[in-house]
């Protein structure tokens, strides 16, 4: 695989983190002021060339929450409700993150893939405190991981090789084989204008990821 340039990495490396930011762990109070705050960042040209319109949409709902606490507030909670709907409540909104749910044939957590999965942080010493309960294939966790892949990418030349071939291999294995439809589901499913969004810009960024190191579904 041809090496990146510091800056395409720098890029890779946003796209995973942003959208593993919005996917994991749900919108927390002080991560989201933090979004607010940082909110500038979707009108930089990433974000604008890989998915521009979902990107408007999203700014202007941060805009929005940043007028006074009090649309804050409702943000907030309005979030609350969406991921709690969303991701604690499959059965109704017909959403899932975990691989293993679209890579199984009776949609189990907790599957082969979640081990493969785990297998694949380990080799780069990534692990999660709470992987006893949380399965370790969430999206997020997954493109948290792809992150690093292009941190270290970016950090260490002579670990970059090995780092952008995992990280294709890993996009190509796992997330492009499940990615697309979770975020399908979670754009037809969102009843808050910032997730549904979200889903569009998270997809499109996966695409322009996985385009610019050459990874393709298994």
């Amino acid at each position: 695989m041809a090496m990146l340039g510091a800056e395409t990495l720098m890029a890779c490396e946003t796209l995973c983190s942003f959208g593993s930011s919005i996917l994991y762990g749900g919108p927390d109070r002080a991560r989201l002021a933090a979004l607010v705050e940082q909110r500038a960042l979707l009108r930089e040209p990433l974000f604008r060339l890989v998915a521009g319109d979902a990107a408007e949409r999203l700014l202007s709902c941060l805009d929005d929450a940043a007028q006074d606490q009090e649309a804050f507030a409702a943000f907030y909670r309005e979030l609350r409700q969406d991921y709690a709907y969303l991701f604690y409540m499959a059965s109704a909104s017909g959403v899932s993150v975990y691989e293993s749910v679209y890579r199984t044939d009776d949609g189990t957590l907790f599957g082969p893939t979640t081990l493969e999965v785990r297998a694949a942080y380990a080799a780069f010493g990534y692990a999660l405190e709470s992987s006893a309960s949380e399965p370790d294939d969430h999206l997020g966790i997954e493109l948290a991981f792809l992150a690093k892949l292009f941190a270290l990418a970016s950090e260490d030349d002579r670990k970059a090789e090995r780092a952008l071939a995992a990280a294709a291999d890993f996009m190509g294995a796992h997330v492009l084989a499940f990615s697309g439809d979770a975020l399908r589901r979670m754009h037809e499913s969102a009843r808050s204008v910032f997730y549904r969004e979200a889903a569009l810009l998270i997809a499109a960024s996966i695409d322009e990821v996985a385009s610019t190191i050459g990874a393709r579904a298994a």
